[in-house]
């Protein structure tokens, strides 16, 4: 049973569904399956593992980085729709109610439509709207679970089976992320 569908402030995916789960579990084995390649040695592999699991902090850190310059694309294009709203308010009427019978409004219905949303609406969007840091955690987080999964079974099992459990559990986790996903979001 469902909550109802899901929202950008709750996806309802968890966090394996959320952005760096998938990268985390992705890299993170072929990281571990190229050293066990090339050196099969228990240590080398954990090694190698544990530094993918460590890249956790530069992938929060790209999610902040990436979130705060599109907060700030955002601020400065809200600004210059102020801007152009102050100056020349019949234009930027105009302008939305043509945009309004692309769509396939008539002339009449457009103009009341751009009437009530620029009554409305006064742009009531703000860029503040998603917390940067509470996202690049949530991909951290991420990112840090999914990329534990290949690791795990260097961890846990004997030497001959390692390498095809790591790649067997990191496909079974990825073929679960896409289901999951398909479910919520209906594909």
């Amino acid at each position: 049973m469902s909550a109802g569908p899901p929202t950008a402030k709750d996806p309802g995916q968890g966090p394996w569904g959320r952005p760096g789960s998938q990268d985390g579990v992705l890299t993170t084995l072929a990281l571990v399956t190229g050293v066990h390649a090339g050196s099969a040695t228990r240590f080398t592999v954990l090694v190698a593992g544990l530094a993918g699991v460590l890249a956790t902090v530069s992938m929060a850190l790209g999610a902040y980085v990436a979130g705060q310059s599109q907060r700030e694309l955002f601020e400065t294009e809200l600004s210059r729709e102020r801007g152009q709203l102050g100056a020349d308010f019949a234009w930027e009427r105009r302008e939305l109610t043509e945009m309004l019978e692309l769509e396939g409004l008539s002339s009449d219905a457009a103009g009341r439509v751009a009437d009530a949303l620029s009554e409305h609406l006064r742009i009531p969007y703000t860029a503040g709207d998603s917390p940067l840091g509470q996202a690049a955690i949530i991909i951290g987080v991420s990112f840090l679970l999914g990329a534990a999964v290949p690791v795990l079974p260097y961890f846990l099992f004997p030497v001959g089976s390692r390498l095809f459990v790591s790649v067997g559990l990191a496909l079974l986790v990825l073929a679960g992320i896409g289901l999951g996903k398909a479910r919520v979001t209906g594909g």
